[in-house]
């Protein structure tokens, strides 16, 4: 599987603070992520666990 930067995902702008947020202060507990086919989800998961 080929990398992929966090910050090339264009939109998704309240996913990306989310998960940024939840990495700074674990105790958030996590993020629940959903959304349509095709809006990035998985990947601006996996690009952060990266």
């Amino acid at each position: 599987m080929s990398e992929f930067p966090f910050a090339a995902v264009v939109g998704q702008e309240a996913l990306k603070t989310a998960l940024l947020l939840n990495a700074i202060n674990p105790r958030i507990g996590g993020v629940l992520i959903s959304g349509p086919r095709g809006s990035a989800k998985s990947t601006l998961a996996r690009a952060l666990a990266a």
